[in-house]
């Protein structure tokens, strides 16, 4: 999440792009890893008066996989490396791998 590649990233962000996500880490809740995004309330949130403008943030957020749609009308899976809620070990115990510094030959 501290990896300054996500900061620049997120800098790079089209203004309404960082409103949406900033709206998104404020919606996860603990342990999912979807989001079900109530564009109307985002849209109200945030003074948006045109669809297109969501639309488009959206669009960037999906194009740099924070978010990936869902076959499920406004759900979206959320990339749980770059922004998680809640343990991602406890969550995803299944596909975990250790990673082992390499010894030191003396």
């Amino acid at each position: 999440y501290i990896k300054p590649e996500n900061r620049r990233i997120i800098a790079q962000l089209s203004p309404s792009s960082k409103s949406l996500f900033l709206w998104v880490v404020y919606e996860m809740e603990q342990g999912q890893d979807y989001l079900w995004v109530n564009k109307r309330r985002y849209m109200e949130e945030n003074d948006i008066t045109s669809i297109n403008t969501y639309k488009k943030a959206m669009a960037e957020l999906v194009r740099l996989t924070f978010l990936c749609a869902s076959i499920v009308k406004d759900v979206y899976w959320i990339n749980p490396r770059l922004m998680f809620c809640g343990s991602r070990i406890n969550k995803y115990r299944d596909h975990l791998i250790l990673h082992e510094p390499k010894k030191k030959e003396e």
